[in-house]
């Protein structure tokens, strides 16, 4: 769960690392990381700017749903289920 929630967080911090920054190591030195902590979080250098909007299979939770594996057609376990019910009309 957590390396998921990692995994999502560094898709958003880390959705533009130029091809010549290498992200450092834990062998890295401090200086190094430092600076890369830095840039990923105070000056916000590898975010994506807001005016662009990536295809959905590059958006993160669409990656992970398109590899999430899901019931066969027809499976009726939860069809008895219905989200909204809780829910009063308004």
């Amino acid at each position: 769960m957590t390396a998921l929630g990692n995994t999502a967080a560094n898709a958003v911090w880390e959705a533009c690392v130029p091809p010549r920054r290498a992200k450092p190591t834990p062998h890295s030195s401090r200086e190094e990381r430092e600076r890369w902590i830095k840039a990923k979080y105070e000056q916000k250098e590898f975010l994506r700017p807001l005016n662009t909007h990536p295809p959905p299979q590059q958006r993160p939770v669409e990656r992970l749903l398109m590899t999430t594996k899901r019931p066969p057609t027809g499976d009726t376990r939860f069809k008895h289920v219905k989200p909204w019910a809780h829910m009063k009309d308004y």
